[in-house]
């Protein structure tokens, strides 16, 4: 077991459970109980993912009892009790054009080279902070994801990422490579004029003597960075999607994405960028359009007609009595769909309408 994830189970079983479960005899609980300290939890204001890893904790517990022959059943199993279900994270990420302009705003500052990196990569908070400068390959432009950085108990540690793929070489833009040769020899620069230099994990992002940079400084810098540069805000994690959203419009595969990321299953990819394998699989479609019927952006759009729409909005150039309406009218039995050529009718996006048909 990770010494973070102790901390955590400790934390919650000494800070919550046993204070609100610790009084009733072990063989007494019951789901009520579970149901009540859930509802009492929040009600005191616990995120229902705090109090579903609450619950987990005590599913574990109970679990091992019944092991032990303490308990004859796990009352915090279904179909007795469930955790509470967690909203699916909505993704914020920035444009393309914010990104920039936040880049724009961070020259000069001391953790630009940070603020570049993360966007470029799609680095996890903790990896970028880990990062030492010996996995930094200026020349092959590269950087390795070996440690991340975490703070508990009071202190920081650099600990293991948290799976085999998350221990990854990710390849940086030659942009970026130059950031960091600047922010390497600001580093060299301020480490030989300071008296007292801290840094003893050859960190490449540190806070005024070479202290590790704390999550909660990262965050109110990159608000204000945000703030600087007039663009809305978001949290440092966004710069992670909006990465992958980069990556995704360039071409990149979803395969590609994980790797880059590190994610430890590519279902984890599909999941959490699901509008982006949308979008794959319409592309998918297209590409079989060209390769059968010649277009470029072909859309399966008759098929899905109801009775009530009677009009189609044509595509110009198309030979059609009323093209000078741009409309073509749909009998009851229903029609033939002309195929559609010119590439910008093709790409255009279309919606239904049960009174107009489809239209742009």
């Amino acid at each position: 077991m990770r010494p973070r994830t102790k901390v955590t189970y400790r934390a919650a079983i000494n800070g919550h459970l046993v204070p609100a479960l610790g009084v009733i005899p072990l063989r007494d609980v019951r789901p009520a109980h579970i149901k009540a300290y859930m509802r009492a939890r929040d009600e005191e204001g616990a995120s229902p993912q705090t109090i579903r890893n609450e619950f987990s904790t005590l599913r574990k517990a109970l679990e091992v009892a019944v092991g032990e022959g303490y308990l004859e059943r796990n009352y915090a199993k279904k179909p007795y009790t469930s955790a509470p279900s967690v909203p699916r994270e909505e993704m914020n990420p920035l444009s393309s054009d914010e990104v920039k302009k936040a880049m724009a705003a961070a020259k000069g500052h001391p953790w630009e080279a940070l603020f570049v990196l993360a966007a470029a990569t799609g680095l996890r908070r903790a990896e970028v902070l880990g990062l030492t400068w010996p996995c930094v390959d200026l020349d092959g432009g590269t950087v390795r994801v070996e440690k991340t950085l975490q703070r508990y108990d009071r202190a920081f540690h650099m600990e293991e990422p948290k799976t085999r793929r998350s221990r990854r070489t990710v390849p940086i833009p030659s942009p970026v490579v130059e950031v960091l040769r600047a922010h390497r020899k600001r580093q060299v620069e301020a480490r030989l004029a300071s008296e007292v230099w801290l840094n003893e994990w050859d960190l490449v992002f540190v806070w005024n003597i070479g202290e590790p940079i704390e999550a909660k400084r990262l965050h109110d810098e990159f608000v204000a960075l945000l703030a600087h540069a007039g663009v809305r805000r978001v949290r440092f994690h966004d710069l992670r999607h909006g990465a992958a959203s980069v990556l995704f419009a360039q071409g990149a595969t979803m395969k590609e994405i994980q790797e880059t990321l590190g994610h430890s299953d590519i279902g984890i990819t599909m999941n959490v960028y699901t509008h982006l394998g949308e979008e794959m699989r319409r592309g998918v479609a297209d590409k079989m359009a060209a390769a059968l019927f010649g277009q470029r952006a072909y859309r399966s759009l008759y098929c899905s007609l109801t009775p009530s729409a009677r009009t189609v909005v044509e595509p110009p150039g198309s030979q059609n009595p009323q093209q000078s309406q741009g409309i073509r009218m749909v009998g009851e039995a229903g029609f033939e769909p002309t195929t559609p050529s010119p590439p910008d009718w093709c790409a255009a996006r279309l919606r239904h309408s049960p009174t107009v048909g489809l239209r742009w």
